[in-house]
């Protein structure tokens, strides 16, 4: 019944929103006429759709058998693709223009990785000891190798390339 109460389910309209929840669960689902927001665990969403929980299991899952992808996102506004940080403090980020930032919430170029500190290493190779790990440098073609860096079997560092610099500046020379 809308409007009204029961003893195991529960519906109110007040203010023309729409909370479905039981008994022991106040904040189940909200609907908000005023804005369109939708939420479940909280009775004041912040956007379109609000997922909110305060337990060990995961805030929402995404499965599915589908030859198409499993979770799509396409934004035609100006905003991020996809965020991801804790307490407010951006970890991921996959912005409009397509570029990637780990540890930044402003990346600069198409993988940008950043912590905020120089001391600290920023990129861990870790292999299963059967092969080499490192960087290649591919031709725009994805297949014609430019040139690597890599540390192989004997932990020795390689480098290969058409043309190697090694440069250092002090910091008056910046």
């Amino acid at each position: 019944t809308i409007g009204a109460y029961s003893s195991v389910n529960n519906i109110d309209t007040k203010a023309r929103d729409l909370r479905i929840f039981s008994t022991a669960d106040t904040v189940g689902i909200t609907y908000k006429q005023d804005t369109g927001n939708v939420s479940i665990g909280t009775t004041t969403p912040l956007a379109r759709l609000d997922v909110r929980a305060l337990s060990t299991a995961s805030v929402a899952s995404v499965s599915g058998a589908t030859s198409n992808a499993a979770l799509a996102v396409d934004n035609n506004g100006v905003g991020d693709l996809f965020v991801a940080s804790k307490s407010g403090d951006t970890k991921f980020v996959i912005k409009n223009s397509g570029n990637i930032g780990i540890g930044t919430s402003l990346p600069a170029s198409l993988m940008h990785l950043g912590n905020g500190s120089i001391t600290n290493q920023l990129i861990t190779f870790q292999t299963n000891n059967s092969g080499e790990s490192g960087l290649t440098y591919l031709l725009q073609d994805g297949t014609t190798t430019r040139g690597f860096v890599k540390w192989d079997t004997n932990e020795d560092l390689q480098i290969k390339g058409d043309e190697i610099f090694f440069s250092s500046q002090s910091s008056t020379d910046a």
